[in-house]
């Protein structure tokens, strides 16, 4: 929050909760189930986020914004006796204009206080899918903008923004990193979906399994300081570069549909802050994308 009195700097956000499921039993979304056709569509979600920063009060001194919260650590193991199941069979199909995913995890820091206060790190996130996940879905009539991708696991560790900074004594705010993330399947993942026969939606892609790990941004410069530094991908809580790990170790990946992917793995590192035209104002660098 913002403090009363001038002169303070803004409170850090409060950190995201690790998260833990265990499936052993049997997550069906029948095709008929209510509002299916009208919203996006989760066998299992979990999101762990951090708070946002809160803003300078400010006065004589040097205040800056505080830094957003930090996300925390979020698993989902899917058992051998684990079934996740969107629709009912290749005859009996699911309508999904706003996307379906069986596991959906985000894992987010918060964003910075204004000013200049640095944004959270992501969540690390592990996914094993030992069971059977099916999806058997109707995407021929997708919405104009459609609010989630295709996708058996889905997994976005996503680091916090920093933000501008106004005061020469101080750089923008720094970015944070985007944290490791894990997909194993030693079961199966099936995705039918036929009736895709176009690039769905402005999403990263669609997949059975797809995994990113984003930096954020860093805040821009004053007119004589530097913008914050872009946050890494991939980076584990030590500060150490870490790698996107997806495997497909005795498993099964079926899909049918345009541009359903088997794997996708993405890290990416946050943009450095702008600098300005200012004579003593620089750019910020930009974060490392991460080994995959």
């Amino acid at each position: 929050a913002q403090p009363d009195s001038n002169g303070n700097d803004g409170g850090r956000g409060g950190d995201g909760g690790e998260l833990t499921v265990f499936n052993r039993g049997v997550i069906a979304v029948q095709s008929d189930a209510p509002g299916a056709n009208q919203n996006e569509i989760f066998g299992i979600s979990l999101s762990s986020r951090g708070g946002d920063g809160g803003d300078m009060n400010g006065g004589a001194g040097d205040q800056k914004g505080g830094n957003g919260g930090d996300a925390k650590q979020v698993s989902v193991t899917n058992y051998d006796s684990g079934t996740i199941r969107l629709g009912g069979s290749e005859d009996d199909l699911l309508a999904a204009p706003n996307g379906a995913r069986a596991i959906t995890i985000y894992a987010a820091g918060g964003d910075g206080g204004s000013e200049n206060g640095a944004g959270g790190a992501g969540g690390t996130i592990n996914v094993f899918n030992d069971g059977a996940i099916e999806m058997f879905l109707d995407v021929s009539d997708p919405a104009d903008d459609p609010q989630r991708s295709v996708a058996g696991i889905y997994a976005h560790s996503q680091g916090g923004v920093g933000q501008p900074s106004q005061d020469n004594s101080d750089p923008g705010g720094k970015g944070e990193p985007g944290r490791p993330i894990h997909l194993q399947n030693s079961g199966s993942i099936l995705i039918y979906a036929p009736s895709l026969t176009a690039d769905y939606g402005a999403q990263e892609g669609s997949a059975a399994m797809f995994a990113l790990s984003q930096g954020g941004d860093g805040g821009a410069s004053p007119d004589k300081n530097v913008g914050g530094a872009g946050g890494g991908a991939a980076v584990d809580t030590s500060g150490a570069q870490q790698t996107i790990f997806l495997e497909n170790d005795t498993g099964t990946i079926e899909t049918h549909g345009h541009g359903i992917s088997g794997m996708i793995g993405l890290a990416r590192g946050g943009d450095g802050g702008d600098g300005n035209d200012g004579s003593g104002s620089r750019g910020g660098a930009g974060g490392r994308g991460g080994d995959v």
